[in-house]
């Protein structure tokens, strides 16, 4: 009935066919998602202008990135030297090394999911949210 539908919806499974993988992160999963949505919104001419917020946006996403960033660098050099001190040192020592590490390990993939965030925000400004359950929905009521 709606052929538009129909080859967006067929587009955006190959895409997410094609992109996605078994081990990826729910954050890679998004960029994913997105990223073959746009490809689909690319389709379906759902081109829009970048919006006036859109720098403000980035800049605050990117000072964002650059404070994880040195959080980050500062929690591996904390790690690197607790762990040199845990390996001769006591039980609170190692206990305290393991605490950092993960810690460690919070911070990488909070900025590993502010990076993706990036990537998706500039892929995407110039291409309009493709609600594909708002076209599925439309599909439903009209076919009735």
């Amino acid at each position: 009935m709606f052929p538009s539908t129909d080859n967006a919806s067929i587009t955006l499974q190959n895409q997410l066919n094609l992109l996605t993988k078994e081990n990826m992160s729910t954050a890679e999963k998004l960029l994913a998602y997105n990223r073959a949505n746009c490809a689909v919104a690319i389709l379906c001419n759902h081109q829009r202008s970048v919006s006036k917020e859109h720098d403000k946006s980035m800049e605050n996403l990117k000072e964002n990135i650059l404070q994880k960033r040195e959080m980050t660098e500062e929690a591996e050099s904390d790690c690197h030297d607790l762990k040199k001190t845990a390996k001769r040192g006591s039980v609170k020592e190692r206990f305290m090394a393991n605490k950092k590490a993960k810690k460690l390990e919070r911070l990488k993939e909070q900025l590993k999911k502010l990076e993706l965030q990036e990537t998706d925000r500039d892929e995407n400004k110039s291409i309009r949210a493709f609600v594909l359950s708002m076209i599925y929905h439309t599909y439903l009521v009209c076919s009735i």
